[in-house]
């Protein structure tokens, strides 16, 4: 009984996160349905799915920027705007109310 009371708990969690990112609630069924036919009520699948859903360690886009100064093909020492999460350069727009300092990628 306990452990229905926790898986319960677990995929209330999940369905929660996921209203949180706003995806449709098709997808939302969709994505509950491969987690629990995936785990098959194992308790340690669940945390794992939950535990990658926060770990931020590999994002493949940018949500903040930052300057970056370096020196381009012909020598000159130039400011680009950088996405911190993957170090792509970006619009300089998405840096313009950021102070241009070259902290975070300091070498040239």
């Amino acid at each position: 009984m306990i452990f229905m009371v926790i898986k319960m708990f677990l995929k209330r969690i999940f369905l929660s996160f996921i209203f949180l990112i706003s995806i449709s609630g098709c997808e939302i069924i969709a994505i509950a349905a491969l987690v629990d036919a995936v785990c098959e009520d194992d308790a340690d699948c669940y945390n794992a799915v939950a535990e990658s859903m926060f770990d931020d360690s590999s994002y493949d886009y940018d949500y903040d920027y930052d300057w970056d100064q370096f020196y381009d093909q012909y020598y000159n020492l130039v400011w680009r705007c950088r996405g911190i999460q993957t170090g792509q350069f970006a619009d300089n727009l998405n840096c313009i109310y950021d102070t241009k300092d070259d902290d975070r990628w300091p070498d040239k």
